[in-house]
């Protein structure tokens, strides 16, 4: 069994050259769909964009908020612009995933709030009605 029949050798070889950089991953997979750069990205990156997550909430809201940001990586693949740092890119689109997140849970808490006000008023008026 030889070395680069295993993969070793265009593993270290993509290593040195920096085939497997972030950037040049991604531009793999703008260009060919190719699910091998993606996956690769995926496992370089995915704990620290939990762990980014996690920090401004949750266990379970990071969890999901991660998994949508991969979705949209893959959905906005054609927006990323290869001049720019991919972890920046990914992370900015993580936040703005967990802020959208966070306005939708305060928008609907206040909508049942006052959807409360509400029943809590009427009771009240049913019961001076009386």
């Amino acid at each position: 069994m030889s070395y680069t029949s295993i993969g070793i050798f265009n593993s270290v070889k993509d290593w040195f050259s920096g085939a497997s950089s972030p950037e040049s991953l991604m531009s793999r997979f703008v260009k060919k769909g190719d699910s091998r750069a993606l996956s690769a990205l995926f496992y370089q990156h995915n704990n620290a964009l939990y762990y980014y997550l996690l920090v401004m909430s949750d266990a379970d809201l990071a969890a999901d908020i991660a998994q949508k940001t991969w979705l949209k990586v893959i959905e906005k693949k054609h927006m990323y612009n290869n001049a720019g740092k991919f972890e920046a890119w990914l992370f900015t689109m993580a936040r703005n995933a967990l802020l959208d997140e966070l306005r939708r849970k305060s928008r609907f808490e206040h909508d049942h709030d006052a959807v409360d006000a509400l029943t809590i008023e009427r009771v009240q008026l049913a019961k001076n009605s009386r």
